[in-house]
């Protein structure tokens, strides 16, 4: 078999979250937000540009 069968984990879905200090965010957001224009992700950059303020 390719797999032990299925188990109680493959009903499951992981969600992970991040937290970030206002250094952080102060370092990483204005680079966030020119990364997301460049790739048209609009509300990521609006994201990041509101935690700039």
């Amino acid at each position: 078999r390719y797999t032990g069968g299925v188990w109680v984990g493959t009903f499951i879905k992981t969600c992970t979250t991040q937290r970030l200090s206002r250094q952080a965010i102060d370092l990483l957001a204005p680079e966030a937000h020119d990364l997301a224009v460049e790739e048209g992700l609009y509300a990521h950059a609006n994201a990041a540009k509101v935690r700039i303020k």
